[in-house]
């Protein structure tokens, strides 16, 4: 096991040298399990308001899943993905160069350019996407 990420109440995300695995902690079983190439080696999990899909967040690639890791669609960039957060059924995520937005049928586009390193914190109402700078 390489790294563990939280999933919905009583399950947890655990990668493997060649799979993601989505276990049941309390039934002690596996709910869903994908194969992984090493490229795309997941760096976080993060889930939706309902936990009905999970963005699996790679170096240069967004892979949606659904509840028991049936693939919905895959987001792929040229530049790293820094952070990203579910807004409704629209992902929102930054680059080094750009705040963007990704649909659940594997379009993406860019909603503003960024001369800064920044992170995506929330959303506020439908029109307000609060952002932290990050300083290195």
């Amino acid at each position: 096991m390489n790294r563990i990420f939280a999933g919905p109440i009583g399950n947890v995300i655990f990668s493997t040298d060649d799979s993601l695995v989505l276990y049941n902690i309390t039934t002690k079983k596996e709910v869903g399990k994908i194969p992984m190439k090493s490229e795309y080696k997941v760096k976080s999990a993060v889930w939706n308001k309902n936990s009905s899909m999970v963005a699996l967040v790679a170096k240069k690639a967004i892979h949606v899943m659904n509840k028991s890791l049936g693939k919905i669609c895959t987001i792929g960039e040229k530049f790293n993905i820094k952070s990203l957060i579910w807004h409704g059924n629209v992902l929102i995520y930054t680059t080094i160069n750009h705040l963007k937005f990704g649909l659940l049928n594997g379009d993406s586009g860019i909603i503003k350019c960024v001369d800064e390193n920044l992170k995506v914190v929330k959303i506020e109402g439908k029109k307000n996407i609060s952002l932290l700078q990050v300083v290195i």
